[in-house]
């Protein structure tokens, strides 16, 4: 959360949301989000989220900021999925990796971790980098993550995309830009799909040309340690909280025991 709240004060960036806009239809409009659009601008995409208000704004925004501005996809050497794979899963964990999906990325500790045989073909294409930013790319299109020490050699799910920032920029940092509502929006105007939501699966270029603010190493640190800290000390808490749970079981069953 201060890293996020350190977007707007260390770029000096205004907060932004949809009360800035005016949709047309005044406040009926608004209830329904009513926009207009000239044909000359469709690009065509003909879907109301490429074209929402709020993401021109952004634009706007951004370009009038003094920061120097590039496209994401100049600041990752990579971005890509896995392509397709059956899941042959195991269930000693000695036979397996730890399978990181979707709906993981949010969660302090991921719960009900499967475990993919290690044996799988192709196996290495799915596996998590130190340092890799996550993000999710059908369903719930959008999540934020990154892989700290904890997930680093995690299997992941081809559902999350892998982007792998520049080293001379800060991941910590890409985190927080990208979960911002300056990212978050665009984001959103990337997604297409009909009935389930896509992003990206064919052509990454989309995710590639969302705008961000590049500030100097030193903002970029004094940002994205916090995020990285904040990952490492999560995985801390869970490890705690294992260690916990352990000794607990072992003293009820000796507790158990003592009273046969």
């Amino acid at each position: 959360m201060k890293a996020k709240e350190m977007i707007y004060s260390e770029l000096g960036l205004p907060k932004i949301n949809e009360d800035d806009i005016e949709y047309f239809g005044g406040n009926i409009g608004r209830v329904v989000k009513a926009f207009e659009i000239k044909a000359s601008k469709l690009d065509y995409r003909l879907d109301a989220s490429y074209h929402e208000p709020i993401l021109n704004l952004i634009k706007k925004t951004l370009n009038s900021s003094g920061h120097r501005i590039i496209k994401l996809g100049s600041a990752i050497n990579d971005l890509f999925i896995p392509t397709r794979f059956k899941r042959p899963y195991v269930k000693n964990s000695e036979d397996g990796i730890p399978f990181l999906q979707g709906a993981h990325i949010t969660m302090i500790k991921p719960m009900e971790v499967k475990f993919l045989w290690k044996g799988m073909t192709n196996i290495r294409k799915t596996i998590l980098k130190k340092n890799w930013v996550l993000m999710t790319r059908s369903g719930t299109v959008g999540r934020i993550g990154f892989v700290s020490d904890s997930l680093d050699g995690w299997a992941a799910s081809e559902h999350i995309l892998r982007i792998i920032v520049k080293p001379e920029i800060n991941p910590g940092y890409i985190v927080a830009f990208l979960s911002s509502p300056y990212g978050d929006y665009q984001l959103k105007g990337k997604i297409y799909g009909a009935v389930v939501d896509e992003i990206a699966e064919q052509d990454t270029s989309l995710i590639e040309d969302i705008e961000i603010v590049l500030p100097d190493e030193n903002v970029q640190y004094k940002i994205g340690s916090l995020v990285i800290d904040a990952y490492n000390k999560k995985d801390k808490a869970s490890q705690i909280e294992e260690e916990a749970i352990k000794q607990l079981d072992i003293t009820l069953t000796e507790i158990a025991k003592g009273a046969k």
